[in-house]
Formats: structure tokens, sequence, C-alpha cells
């Protein structure tokens, strides 16, 4: 569900690159936990299609990338501070 995502924009483009391409991989976002905490993730996900085309059910992977994009923001401002 959308309100899942912290940027209301993330679930129409995640919808927008599923239908168009039938699958995507490593599509990195943001998501509330139900306490409220925004956690980073990294979603993998492929629609499964029946005879007549239409999409019967979704299958993905969703990875914890929280600690990397966290360290990723650290050394970020640890190189601006460095120039």
């Amino acid at each position: 569900p959308r309100d899942h995502f912290d940027d209301p924009d993330t679930h129409m483009l995640l919808s927008r690159r599923l239908h168009r391409h039938g699958v995507v991989r490593a599509f990195e976002c943001r998501v509330k936990r139900k306490d409220g905490s925004v956690l980073w993730i990294a979603l993998g996900i492929r629609v499964v299609w029946n005879t007549q085309g239409e999409p019967v059910r979704y299958e993905g992977t969703v990875v914890d990338i929280h600690d990397r994009k966290l360290a990723e923001a650290t050394m970020r401002k640890s190189e601006e501070r460095y120039r």
C-alpha cells in the first residue's frame, strides 16, 4: 500500500516501472515502520501473468539496506567537511 512509503510518489514510480517492465530490481526506497520510524529497503519484484496476459500475483524480495544508507550519508558528510 502507498501509505507504507515515506515519499508519496514512490508508490507511483514503483508501480509504473513494474507494469512497464514486469520486473523491478534493486529499487531503493524508504518505508515507514509501524512506530513511524523510517527504514531504507531495496525491493526486487516481478509480476506473474496468467495466460490472458493479466497480472495474477507479485513475487519479490525485500532487503534491509538501512545501515548501508546511513554509512553512505556519513561518508558524504565526512567528504564534504574534508573539502
